[in-house]
């Protein structure tokens, strides 16, 4: 029974997940972090009490004498009038506010340091726990949830979660340490406002919780299908504006905006009301104070000083009570998050974190061979590659044809161990490629795709991609840009290869963004070349430029393995051996000639 009152604790549990999914270098920084919250609710106690001697002696003028410690201070500063004590006591109390809040600031740097170095650790290690599930599960899943989950899931865990406990914490010590206070100074005044408003507050509590978390699920999802919406609209903008949609964009986007401002405005007004009950109840205790002293003739200069006690701890009880509300419903709302993040390991994110490209490459001197590949992407289903054999000599030029869905892409996919076979060996001069020599195995390879992926950046970069533009090799730069012949493009560009060439390559046509793949290939020094429809999208004399641009790579370099996928026969003419796939395996072997007949 106590267990499960304890779980049904939402601090507890919080502690309990957090405890879970933090990693053990950042526990530490977190009891920390802890402790500068119990610092800071001292020192907002102490500062609190600092202005009850001068609110006392505001009042009451003879409290100067009457209250032992005024009069110690009094007589041990040899004061000669009571007006100069004020002076004195108001410069003091002013004086140790400015500290406090000195000293707060600084424990609070504390605390926020903390939880934005979980922000950087759990958006890193979502990140790290997506590439590390491989190109079919990033094909499978929407790219906009993880990037919400990345991004803004993980800010607002660690603002509303992490941030939020802290201040809870905090708000909790400092309402906890004034109760204590009021309780040795009047212990009635602590019944009443215990018996006023905290039932207020908890029955209030219950009421908007539901409301505030369904709201807080609808805002995540619409969120994700805002910016999906956004993002389709400017990927899209020739289809949509030829087809005359715009307005159909805009329609969407409108009503989009109107489900999450019209949820934006019902969280803001329900998140407005909880100080509205709070200084109602802090009111109602004040009535039943009076009241209650009234009927017990309590003297009226106590009942003063008192109310005027009371009305300083309300001050700062107020606020407090309206934070500790709101931590809790954004505690409430956000727990979601724990269920993205626990999925992950963080040992993802260390090995993601040093994991360094070697620079070794797996030795290929003679032959690549496919031994008895197959594959599906549903064990249940059929086979996308079934058996497939070949023997590929370095320095040949292979084309692969076939029509969509024979399992071409497919087949390049298992090359570049974006997939794994479910049978058959990958050998490379009769070394059967593993999982531990993916690396070495793609420092030999390039990859030319129909749709080269491009930076917002320099051309310099998108070529070394991966490289800051420090690291860059720019002598190597240079012989693979001559190589891809892409000088032309670099003389024509206003700084050069330093150029930044537009998100998606918008400063290149289609055949200089292909060449820029070549040049990306070659930069890596690549040993076997793999191009997947690679001219499809490009008019017939830019695919003659490229296809002559592959066969002078060929021409200098004669040990260069080149595999071309493609639907077009002509992008195949200077292949030496041509393959026809068909429902995953070889139909037929073909040359150029007879292909073309």
């Amino acid at each position: 029974m106590l267990k499960r009152t304890l779980e049904g604790l939402l601090l507890i549990r919080t502690f309990r997940l957090l405890r879970k999914v933090i990693p053990p270098p950042l526990r530490r920084k977190g009891i920390v972090a802890l402790g500068s919250v119990f610092l800071n609710s001292v020192t907002d106690l102490i500062g609190l009490a600092t202005l009850i001697p001068l609110f006392m002696v505001i009042i009451d003028e003879s409290k100067i004498h009457s209250n032992a410690f005024l009069n110690f201070l009094y007589n041990s500063f040899h004061f000669s009038s009571n007006k100069m004590f004020v002076v004195f006591l108001c410069c003091a109390v002013l004086t140790f506010i400015i500290i406090k809040n000195l000293v707060s600031i600084f424990l609070i740097s504390v605390q926020t340091k903390f939880s934005f170095s979980l922000y950087k650790y759990f958006s890193s290690r979502l990140y790290a726990y997506y590439y590390s599930q491989g190109l079919l599960y990033l094909k499978e899943h929407n790219s906009n949830k993880i990037v919400n989950n990345i991004s803004y899931n993980v800010l607002s865990f660690v603002q509303n979660v992490v941030m939020g406990c802290l201040g809870l914490i905090n708000e909790f010590l400092i309402i906890g340490l004034i109760i204590v206070g009021i309780l040795v100074y009047n212990p009635t005044a602590i019944l009443i406002l215990l018996l006023t408003v905290f039932p207020i507050v908890i029955i209030f509590s219950r009421i908007v919780k539901s409301k505030l978390t369904t709201l807080g699920k609808e805002m995540s999802g619409l969120h994700v299908n805002l910016n999906k919406g956004i993002l389709e609209s400017l990927h899209g903008y020739s289809d949509f504006v030829i087809r005359n949609k715009s307005y159909w964009t805009y329609q969407r986007l409108s009503r989009l905006l109107t489900k999450m401002s019209s949820r934006q405005i019902k969280k803001y007004v329900l998140l407005q009301i909880p100080a509205k009950v709070i200084e109602t109840a802090i009111v109602l205790s004040l009535i039943a104070i009076v009241l209650f002293s009234i009927f017990v003739n309590v003297d009226l200069a106590n009942l003063s000083v008192l109310l005027g006690v009371f009305g300083l701890a309300a001050y700062r009880i107020l606020p407090s009570l309206n934070k500790l509300m709101l931590y809790i419903m954004n505690i409430r709302n956000n727990q979601f998050v724990f269920e993205i993040i626990e999925k992950t390991d963080y040992k993802q994110v260390i090995k993601a974190a040093h994991s360094v490209q070697p620079k070794e490459t797996i030795s290929f001197k003679e032959k690549l061979e496919l031994r008895n590949i197959s594959f599906s992407f549903d064990r249940i289903n059929k086979k996308v590659i079934k058996d497939f054999s070949i023997e590929i000599p370095k320095g040949e030029r292979l084309g692969i044809i076939g029509r969509s869905g024979s399992g071409k892409t497919t087949l390049l996919n298992i090359l570049l161990r974006f997939y794994n076979q479910q049978s058959g060996e990958i050998l490379v001069d009769n070394v059967v490629l593993n999982e531990e020599q993916t690396s070495r195995w793609r420092n030999i390879i390039g990859y030319v795709p129909q749709e080269v992926f491009i930076m917002d950046a320099s051309l310099a970069e998108n070529i070394a991609l991966g490289e800051d533009l420090e690291n860059i090799d720019f002598e190597w730069l240079d012989v693979v840009i001559k190589l891809a012949r892409l000088q032309p493009v670099v003389n024509a560009l206003d700084e050069g290869v330093r150029t930044n060439i537009g998100e998606r390559g918008g400063k290149l046509s289609g055949g200089q963004k292909q060449r820029l793949g070549i040049a990306r290939a070659l930069y890596n020094r690549a040993q076997i070349l793999f191009f997947d429809e690679a001219t499809s999208s490009l008019d017939s004399e830019t695919e003659e430029e490229i296809n002559n641009s592959i066969l002078h790579l060929s021409s200098i370099n004669k040990d260069l393995t080149i595999i071309i996928i493609a639907h077009r026969i002509s992008s195949l003419k200077h292949c030496s051996r041509i393959i026809e796939l068909e429902n995953g395996s070889v139909k037929k072997e073909w040359n150029y000639a007879d292909l073309i007949q």
